[in-house]
């Protein structure tokens, strides 16, 4: 299977958890995650899209490798990525994203932060 990405901009905080829910569950689909991950994944996805309601533009980039879906949230500014981490796990319960997910990471690029959010089938 190749590498693929899918990239949002999401503007309307009313279609952007559905909107983001399903590219998930394709993206998970196509990686095959089994049914419990690709709930966590969809529980991750809702989690997102409401801790980031409010922010005028949120862009989204969901993306699979072999093995692997990733969701990379950003720019966000400095700080952003473990405030949003924090908005996440608000209304699932501390430390309940590293539960969900395989993956928690946050990466640079110019004065930007993104928060790297990956799941794998196993």
């Amino acid at each position: 299977m190749t590498a693929f990405r899918v990239e949002a901009e999401l503007a309307d905080e009313t279609l952007a958890g559905a909107v983001l829910g399903r590219v998930v569950g394709i993206l998970g689909a196509r990686v095959a995650l089994p049914i419990d991950k690709l709930s966590d994944a969809l529980l991750v996805s809702d989690a997102v899209s409401a801790a980031t309601r409010g922010a005028h533009v949120i862009r989204i980039e969901a993306g699979v490798e072999p093995k692997r879906l990733e969701l990379r949230v950003g720019p966000l500014e400095p700080g952003g990525a473990e405030r949003l981490i924090g908005s996440i796990e608000a209304p699932l319960g501390a430390g309940s994203l590293t539960r969900l997910v395989d993956e928690i990471a946050t990466a640079g690029d110019d004065g930007a932060e993104y928060l790297i959010l990956g799941l794998a089938p196993s």
